[in-house]
């Protein structure tokens, strides 16, 4: 942020859109070291989003919990993964750098509003960001 690292604890995730509103597709709370993201598509079964569409270009945040500010955020794609900017079913991408900047930023409360729900299908279980 603003040309800093950021810090442990702080989150980095992929969004989509949702019918008009942008919701989490996948995120991880950065603990200093690289890092996977898991980016969930969009279940055809159900009528609304509730996940990424094949070619859909990931929108990038980073939360900074200290400042209890999100922000949008530009990436930069390693060379040599099969995908890059754009989400694809067991696709794989590699981010080089993710910037922001403290003037694109917005004050919000995490619980309430922040990468609200993420349903993992493989454990038969919903998580939600409120327990964070």
């Amino acid at each position: 942020i603003d040309g800093n690292s950021i810090d442990i604890g702080d989150y980095v995730g992929a969004f989509y859109d949702s019918a008009g509103t942008l919701a989490c597709a996948g995120f991880i709370e950065w603990q200093g070291v690289n890092d996977a993201v898991t980016i969930w598509g969009d279940d055809g079964q159900t009528t609304f989003p509730d996940g990424m569409s094949a070619n859909e270009v990931f929108k990038w945040k980073i939360y900074d919990v200290s400042a209890n500010m999100e922000y949008d955020a530009t990436a930069g794609y390693e060379l040599g993964f099969p995908n890059s900017s754009t989400f694809a079913v067991n696709g794989i991408s590699g981010l080089a750098s993710l910037s922001a900047h403290t003037n694109y930023g917005s004050k919000l409360e995490f619980s309430k509003r922040w990468w609200y729900r993420i349903k993992s299908y493989n454990f038969g279980t919903e998580f939600n960001s409120n327990h964070h």
